[in-house]
This record gives structure tokens, sequence and C-alpha cells, in this order.
């Protein structure tokens, strides 16, 4: 079995190449062997007779062989989940075979091509069945020996934006939903702690182009009724809204961009744990045409991070500037708290806490602490399918007391890889609602309403993708995104806002 030391030095990595490797090939070939029995694994098209000759080619050391027997078979049989498992599987063996085999790869590239072959064959079958843990477990094996795993990371570019390594971790996550064996399930695990110490450096970048019906968030309504009264017809008055403080549409472009680095250092705070120190930083910006609602923030984080065999916990400082209409803001300083737990083979929980000292350019009757805690609970129903609950709590503590208020927010989310739609395979869909519970202190608008403010904030999110739409390894996601405000205190605070989104993910 695997270490359950999943130090990051590099030279802990080097003693044990030959033990994990070892253990990860036991792992992933007796969970093949439990599941391939599985209904679906047999007799999906392709002869019988043939996929079973090839098999047997396979196991008694002739994979080169019985992949010259699978391609045609599964080229002529997009839908035989069989044929190409073991298409896949034989090429992954041919790939591995030792020079002096008959059909083994000439040279690195030859054996790169095979598991590049293999690799494909896999994610042809969780296209079309995408619940399927033993091919998720076959494809992170190829994905975990072309990525050199148990190596340090040599193309620092690649390691950023996330390399084969990142791609088995997603794909080992995933299979463990497929209910495993409890001793692949634990080998399964170590791996994911493995990879997850290597880490050294992550990052992402996003760009979308955002059609806003109401980039300022701001009420449409064109008047307001007060609680006064005109002594002459007794009737309620009103006042008008100047038009630059309602509701303004427009087309912006949202970048988003984050990185960090993780460096390993020896201390160990408890037994079979790693530390190292994270330096980050993360930029926002959305532009709209001339500069009125333009927004932008930049923060930087850093502190250390200890990994443990089933979670991991930092504590970090954080600091952040943001710009808007183009003018400086506010500028915040405080310390931040995050982990996460695996609690179970489908069950993440993550949490965070954070205080953060605010100053604002301009009023200082905003200035004042803000404290925050998050937490969220993930649920691998399927290989296939992710659930989700979150929830937070938000105090912000201005000087001014009509500034303060105290934010409740609950979430849920649910994502998913479809079977092919009319024919078309790859796609993926999410659905994320938020709810958000504000109450302020002493916020009163005695015109209006003469109790305190409470807003309501729903915010509603479809995603959806296909992995056959790719650029350079990412793949464009589209999100439509319907928000709504209502207030206690009349219309002045509601608001109504749909937009659109196209952003990028990485394809793993």
């Amino acid at each position: 079995m695997l270490e359950n030391d999943v130090s990051a030095s590099r030279g802990r990595w080097h003693r044990r190449p030959t033990a994990l490797r070892a253990a990860l090939r036991a792992a992933l070939a007796a969970a093949l062997l439990l599941l391939s029995g599985a209904p679906g694994w047999a007799q999906d098209g392709a002869p019988p007779d043939e996929v079973e000759r090839a098999r047997e080619m396979i196991f008694a050391g002739d994979p080169a062989t019985a992949l010259d027997l699978l391609r045609p078979l599964a080229e002529d049989a997009p839908d035989d989940t069989d044929a190409w498992f073991f298409r896949g599987m034989a090429a992954a063996a041919a790939a591995n075979l030792p020079p002096d085999r008959p059909g083994a790869p000439t040279d690195d590239a030859a054996r790169r091509a095979l598991r590049d072959e293999a690799a494909a064959s896999y994610r042809h079958i969780l296209e079309r069945r995408p619940g399927l843990a033993g091919a998720r477990l076959e494809l992170a094996r190829i994905l975990f020996e072309r990525g050199r795993c148990l190596e340090e990371p040599d193309d620092l570019l690649e390691h950023l934006l996330g390399d084969d390594c990142d791609a088995a971790a997603h794909h080992l996550r995933r299979a463990l939903a497929g209910g495993l064996p409890p001793e692949i399930a634990e080998a399964v695990s170590r791996l994911l702690g493995a990879v997850r110490a290597r880490k050294r450096v992550s990052g992402s970048f996003g760009m979308s182009i955002a059609p806003d019906s109401n980039v300022n968030a701001a009420t449409s309504a064109r008047r307001i009724a007060t609680r006064l009264v005109n002594v002459f017809t007794g009737e309620g008055l009103e006042f008008e809204i100047e038009e630059r403080a309602r509701a303004t549409s427009g087309v912006g472009v949202t970048v988003s961009a984050s990185g960090e680095y993780r460096h390993p250092v020896s201390f160990r705070p408890v037994s079979n744990s790693a530390t190292r120190l994270r330096f980050g930083t993360s930029l926002y910006r959305r532009e709209y045409r001339g500069q009125r609602f333009d927004d932008m923030t930049l923060a930087l984080l850093a502190g250390p991070q200890v990994l443990l065999p089933r979670g991991h916990a930092s504590m970090l400082v954080e600091a952040d500037h943001r710009w808007y209409g183009g003018d400086p803001v506010s500028h915040g300083i405080g310390p931040r708290i995050e982990g996460g737990a695996r609690l179970g083979e489908r069950l993440w929980l993550s949490a965070g806490a954070e205080w953060i000292k605010r100053r604002y350019r301009r009023g200082g009757s905003q200035d004042g602490p803000r404290s925050e805690l998050d937490l969220g609970l993930t649920f691998a129903a399927t290989p296939a399918i992710t659930l989700g609950l979150r929830g937070g709590w938000q105090r912000t503590r201005a000087d001014a007391v009509r500034q303060r208020s105290r934010t409740r927010r609950l979430g849920a989310f649910a994502n998913a890889d479809l079977p092919p739609i009319f024919g078309i395979a790859g796609f993926d869909l999410g659905f994320f609602h938020d709810v958000l519970f504000t109450r302020y202190d002493d916020f009163r608008e005695f015109l209006i309403s003469p109790s305190n403010r409470r807003d309501r904030t729903s915010i509603n999110r479809l995603t959806a993708s296909n992995d056959h739409i790719e650029l350079f390894s990412f793949v464009p996601v589209l999100s439509l995104i319907h928000e709504r405000r209502d207030s206690n205190i009349g219309e002045i605070f509601d608001y109504r806002r749909n937009r659109a989104e196209l952003s990028f993910r990485r394809l793993f």
C-alpha cells in the first residue's frame, strides 16, 4: 500500500517511486477486476468471442496483438463499451512493454502515442457513460503515468494551468463516488494526497463577455411613493429618481486571474502531515463602455498550509484594494483561516473564516471591520453527478450605525455530465441557487418606511458546456444569471438583473 506520509520534499518522492507505482497499478487493477463483471461491461455489441479473445491476449502478455484486433472492432461500434474499454487497456499495456518484447514501442514518442490512445479510448466511454467508475480509474492511471506524477513538476507553466496529474486527481475524486471496495477507495485517497502534496503552483484565468440588463444593480422604478400626504388633496406624494441612479444596461468584459506558489518546508506539526508556505495574488476587472461602472479588485495572500491525509488547513493574511469608476474606493487587510476535509468517500467539507479591517477613501462612515464565515458540503452522488450545499454569515461593523449590517447566505448547487443528447456527447450542465438575507442595524427611510431595512437577494445561475468545443484544452462555458433583490423599504432598493457570461474552464 502507499505510504501515509505525503511529504512534498523531492527526496521523499524519489525514495519510493517503485512502491508508489506498483501500489497504483495494483489498486486500479483490482478495481477493474471487481467492476468488469458489473452490468453493462459485457456484450455491448461487439462479437463476444472476439472481445474475449482480445482480453485473453492482454492478460497473456500480448497486448500489441490484442490492440490490432480491437481497433477495428471499436471503430465499427462507437457505443460498444467493452471494445473501447479493452482497446484502452491494450494500448496502456503495450506502452509498458519492455523493449525486447514483440510489439513494444520503439521510442518515447511511440510510448506516448499509445498512452494517448488509451486515454482517448476511456474518454470516449465516459462521454457516453459518464457514471462508469472503472473507466475513470483506468483513465486516471494513464494520466498519472503520462504526467510522471511521482516526480517534481518540470514545466511550471503547464503545472500552473493544470497538467495530467491534476486531471488524474479530478477523475480519481469522481471515481470515489462509484462505490469502490474499501481497500481500493483507500488507495485512491492516498494517491489524491500524493498529487495534492506535489502541487507547487496553481492558477486560473477567465475572460467573459457579459451582456447585463442592470450593470449598476439599481432600481428600475422612475418614481417612489412617500409617506407624506398633500395637505390639500390628501393624496400621497411621490418623488422622481434621477436617470443616472436608475438601472442601466450594457455589455461588459470581465477578466479574472489568479496565481499561487506553494513552497514546501520541513516543519511537520503532526505525524503524516506536510507544511507549505502559500503566496498568491488575484485580479478581477469588469469594464463597460466609458468608465462609470468599471470595477477592479487586486488581492494578495500569504501564510502556511498544513496537509493532512484527509484534509488541509491554512492560516493566511489577506489584503485587497478596490477601484470603481476608475477611482480608488477602499482597501482592507486581515487574517483568514480556511480548510477542507473529506468526511467520507463521497462527502467533502470546506470552511473559511476571515476578519478584514476595511477603509474607504471617501466617507469615513463606512470604515470598519467585516467578519465572514463560509461553510460548504459537496456530495458526489455518482461519478457523473455532484450535489452541494453552502452557507455563510457576514457581519459589517462600520463606524456609522446606518452602514452596519448582518447577512446570512444559503445556497445549493447541482452539476452533471450528461449522456449523449440527440447523438451528441460531452454535455455538462450546472445549476446554482443562492439566497442572501441582509438586515441593517439602524437604516430607516422615514419618508418610505418606519422599519429598519431588510433585503432578500436571490441569485440563480445556469451553466452549460460541451467538451467537444475546445480551444487549447479549455472549454467555453455559457452562464445565464438572474438576480433579484426585494427590500422592505419600497422600490428604491429593489432591482432585477439578467446577464449572460461566456467563460472558460480547463478540460480534464
